[in-house]
C-alpha cells in the first residue's frame, strides 16, 4: 500500500510539473514575439518614508 502511494505521488507531481513547463511554453510562444513588458502594474506597493525630520 505504501508503494502504491508514493508512485501516486510521484505521478501527481510529474503531471503537475509537466503541465506547468507545457504551458508556459505555449505562453511563450504565443506572447514571446510581441513586445516584452517590462514590468506589469498589480498597484502601488506601500513603502513607509523615510523620516527626514528625525534628530541623530
Amino acid at each position: 500500500m505504501r508503494g502504491f502511494a508514493v508512485v501516486h505521488c510521484l505521478g501527481i507531481l510529474t503531471s503537475m510539473f509537466s503541465a506547468v513547463m507545457f504551458s508556459r511554453g505555449l505562453v511563450n510562444l504565443w506572447y514571446g514575439r510581441q513586445k516584452k513588458l517590462k514590468g506589469v502594474s498589480i498597484g502601488q506597493v506601500w513603502k513607509p518614508q523615510a523620516d527626514t525630520s528625525a534628530k541623530t
